[in-house]
């Protein structure tokens, strides 16, 4: 099983799992490009390519075969990574596994400051100089377009120059990650990949309703899970129905 982590998270935090599925699955829990241990020198680009590339490379170092089927884990940022390789390699992934997943929703302001050269560079400055991007926060909060938590987690990542550099840096190195719902349906009718969604019911990062139209597409496939909870799910006290998304 290859767990794939959140946003500023590392792959330790999937450990709190060993019990629930050790005994079934190596688990494999990389550290992302610019998170945890993970040494990337490859520039701010991680392509779809070099991203398939390295997982083989890490399956392989793990004594792994290239027939072999692996299982993909992912929460938040780490469920668009999972849903990339579904794409990319689905005659490899048994089951898929995705807890509060980033890649349903096309952000305009993320596809703004990633996918554009103009607004990149305005990203680039505004991490630089944020106090314009504070008195918008604001404005926004107030006239309600924008939800606490959402203001929230901003304000963790934003209120530290070393940390906006590192936001400015991963979004940037992230920006060709993604994943084609469409195709991936398609993946998921044709190879028969089991994949399981879980959401917490008062999530305001990650809606449910997202990946709703992935299960109308692949009803025999997808199933969505959603529990009396916020966004963040890799707890403890979540072992064991995140376990159980792989044997149900």
């Amino acid at each position: 099983m290859l767990c794939f982590h959140g946003y500023g998270e590392e792959g330790g935090s999937f450990s709190f799992l060993e019990n629930a599925l050790g005994n079934h699955y190596t688990l494999l829990a990389p550290d992302m490009p610019l998170h945890g241990f993970t040494q990337w020198n490859e520039g701010l680009t991680l392509t779809p390519g070099q991203l398939v590339n390295w997982v083989q490379r890490l399956i392989q170092h793990a004594g792994f075969s290239d027939g072999d089927k692996i299982s993909l884990l992912g929460f938040s940022m780490g469920g668009r990574i999972c849903l990339q390789l579904a794409e990319l390699m689905p005659g490899r992934v048994e089951r898929l596994a995705l807890v509060a997943p980033d890649g349903f929703h096309k952000n305009f302001w993320y596809r703004l400051s990633t996918q554009t050269t103009i607004g990149n560079r305005l990203f680039n400055y505004c991490m630089k100089q944020p106090a314009p991007v504070f008195s918008l926060m604001k404005l926004a909060g107030s006239a309600g377009v924008m939800n606490k938590s959402v203001l929230k987690i901003a304000h963790y990542y934003l209120e530290d120059g070393d940390e906006r550099n590192l936001l400015y840096r991963r979004w940037t190195t992230m920006r060709q990650i993604k994943p084609s719902i469409e195709k991936i349906a398609g993946c998921i009718n044709r190879h028969h990949i089991v994949t399981r969604l879980l959401f917490g019911r008062y999530d305001r990062v990650i809606l449910s309703k997202r990946a709703q139209g992935l299960q109308r597409i692949c009803p025999a496939w997808v199933q969505i899970h959603i529990i009396d909870a916020g966004h963040q799910l890799l707890k403890e006290k979540h072992a064991a129905t995140i376990a159980s998304l792989f044997f149900e």
